[in-house]
């Protein structure tokens, strides 16, 4: 587990100057934290989504589970919020065709840095989680 830690921050390095704009990059997280439901996770990413322009009515679709109703208004954002919560549903066991979709819409460096998004969120999501057994 520590090493695949090490490789998601390694990864989340390269993305100093980031592709993905900062509104997207909170509707991944939030897809994920809607899975793992942290409760950490989601009260921060809520506002930090809404900072970066996202309206609450699509915060609380994602987090309610209902991304492809967001379909018409971006199928690239849909595409990369459903990545995630397959990554999270399948504690990061990423479905090939699940990934070369992704690539389809945001191409190969994209693509990776959401999946780095995404081990992101997952690993704070577990710590919160973890937290809260406590």
């Amino acid at each position: 587990m520590f090493r695949m830690a090490c490789a998601w921050i390694w990864q989340m390095r390269d993305s100093v100057r980031p592709k993905t704009s900062a509104a997207l990059r909170e509707k991944v997280m939030l897809g994920v934290a809607a899975v793992t439901n942290c409760r950490y996770c989601q009260w921060g990413h809520t506002h930090w989504a809404m900072a970066h322009g996202v309206p609450l009515e699509e915060i609380n679709r994602i987090l309610g589970h209902q991304v492809e109703s967001l379909h018409a208004d971006d199928p690239a954002q849909v595409a990369a919020i459903l990545f995630a919560q397959h990554c999270a549903e399948n504690l990061d066991a990423v479905d090939p065709e699940a990934m070369a979709n992704l690539r389809a819409h945001f191409g190969e460096a994209q693509s990776a840095e959401i999946l780095a998004y995404v081990r992101a969120i997952t690993l704070g999501s577990l710590a919160g989680n973890t937290l809260d057994a406590f």
